[in-house]
């Protein structure tokens, strides 16, 4: 019996707001490599730099396998699940 490895998705979650955040951070968690769609270039400096978004979710800290981009044009296709 062959085994096949499990594929890794990319998933997609556009807006960095508390509930987009707080869903892409649970897929994050969860094992995927995880984007996430923001406007605020503030926003996603935090995100990426210190894995924490406090203008929507003080006091928490995010997955380390989240990033934060900005637009989604270019990364539809680069990701399985958006």
């Amino acid at each position: 019996m062959k085994i096949l490895p499990i594929k890794k998705e990319k998933v997609l979650v556009i807006g960095a707001g508390a509930w987009g955040t707080a869903v892409a951070n649970l897929i994050a968690k969860n094992g995927y490599e995880t984007l996430l769609v923001a406007n605020d270039e503030n926003v996603i400096n935090e995100i990426n730099d210190k894995n924490t978004n406090h203008k929507f979710l003080p006091n928490i800290n995010l997955n380390k396998k989240l990033k934060a981009v900005e637009g989604f044009e270019s990364y539809i296709k680069k990701c399985d699940t958006i």
